[in-house]
């Protein structure tokens, strides 16, 4: 007599069924952990870049600012990337002897970074220029998701702060 090892397509379908049954519980949780995530890695690559313009700025002993740069100008579009650079003049502008530093690619295109600067500047001793300024990294359309913030004091210190949703709005 020959055996036949295998599945019936009872015990296929009733698997299927139950997968489909702990994706659709699954999925929700693995998307809130990604936005999570998403938020948590930008404030930190945020919080890196300023810390690195800070460095520069010690150990150059030179103005540097950070901003987004269009048509070598700083405006508020954060989320489109940012750009280091050293800052003879401290005008906000890539210009005469200034030395581009580094390059941060563009944000994920459905996140927010809110902020009331167009740049944010060290002076040569490492302290901030201006007073203390906050970035802070949103996640678009999703509110379970705590926003971080960039907190930059007037003495240079960079911290991360965990916020409340109402802060993106």
């Amino acid at each position: 007599m020959l055996k036949v090892k295998g599945f019936t397509l009872v015990e296929l379908i009733i698997t299927i069924a139950v997968a489909a049954i702990l994706l659709a519980i699954g999925a929700p949780s693995l998307n809130n952990l990604y936005q999570t995530i998403r938020t948590d890695m930008g404030s930190r690559k945020i919080q890196q870049v300023l810390t690195y313009a800070r460095g520069q700025a010690i150990t150059l002993r030179q103005n540097i600012t950070v901003c987004h740069l269009t048509e070598n100008r700083c405006d508020n579009s954060w989320g489109d990337g940012l750009t280091v650079f050293v800052d003879m003049n401290t005008n906000n502008e890539l210009d005469g002897n200034d030395m581009d530093l580094r390059h941060i690619d563009s944000f994920h295109s459905s996140d927010n970074i809110k902020t009331g600067k167009t740049a944010v500047s060290f002076q040569a001793d490492g302290l901030a220029f201006n007073s203390n300024t906050t970035i802070t990294y949103c996640v678009k359309n999703y509110s379970s998701v705590s926003p971080k913030s960039v907190v930059i004091s007037r003495s240079g210190r960079i911290k991360l702060k965990e916020e409340k949703a109402s802060k993106c709005d």
